[in-house]
Order: C-alpha cells, then structure tokens, then sequence
C-alpha cells in the first residue's frame, strides 16, 4: 500500500520525521521520531521512549495517527493512521532496544491515507 517513492523517504534516516496525535481537548501534540520501520504493507512502527507517553496515551484513547516525513530536499509526506497497538518485546522490540538503549515500548499504527506535502504537489492524495 505504501508506494516505493514514500517508502525511500521514510527509510531515509536523514529524513526529519514527526508524529502527530489528538489530546482528550483536541490540541494538536507534535513530536519528533527518530526512527521509523515499516513492518508490514500498511503498517509503520515506531519505538518511545518516556517522554513520548502523552504521544502514546493519545494514539491509543482517540486512535488517529499522523506521520509527516521531510527530506532535506523538500521531499514530503503525511501519512494518516489508526493506532494498531503497543509492543513491549518481542523480535522489533529487540531490533530497536539495540540501537536506542532508552526505547520502552514500539507503537504500531495501519496506514490509511497517504498525501503530498511537497510544495508542487502539495495536498494531492497519493493513496
């Protein structure tokens, strides 16, 4: 579901992401993620640390995800999701803990849309 070109910006580690969520109040929290992994078709995981639990409280009580991936070049997504769920070990779990000593807990969350957010194309939806 995801297309290649989103993919290489996504796996990019150069590329600036960040995870948007909704509060209980309907603020918008934006916060900054290192690293990003696509386990599935339509399914991206990210790992957290402690300060990103009001990330999390979010995802799981209004279930709307949003990642926006920028590539210095001015290559950008957003990519809209429903919360799937909170790993705390396993195989990915392991994977990430290795490279970020302070992770706590992966959240995965099911793509469902897709937009441009780059500046001639900006808003187009790509799925």
């Amino acid at each position: 579901m995801i297309p290649d070109y989103v993919l290489e910006v996504l796996e990019d580690p150069s590329s600036i992401k960040m995870i948007g969520t909704i509060d209980t109040e309907d603020n918008v929290i934006i916060e900054p993620v290192k690293m990003v992994e696509t386990v599935d078709k339509d399914i991206i995981a990210f790992p957290c640390s402690r300060k990103e639990t009001k990330t999390v409280e979010n995802m799981i009580k209004r279930r709307y995800v949003s990642l926006a991936i920028f590539q210095p070049d001015i290559i950008a997504y957003q990519i809209k999701g429903v919360f799937k769920e909170v790993v705390e070990n396993g195989e990915l779990f392991d994977r990430f803990k290795e490279i970020n000593k302070s992770v706590l807990e992966i959240v995965k969350f099911r793509v469902t849309e897709i937009y441009a957010l780059t500046m001639a194309i900006a808003g187009d939806r790509i799925v």
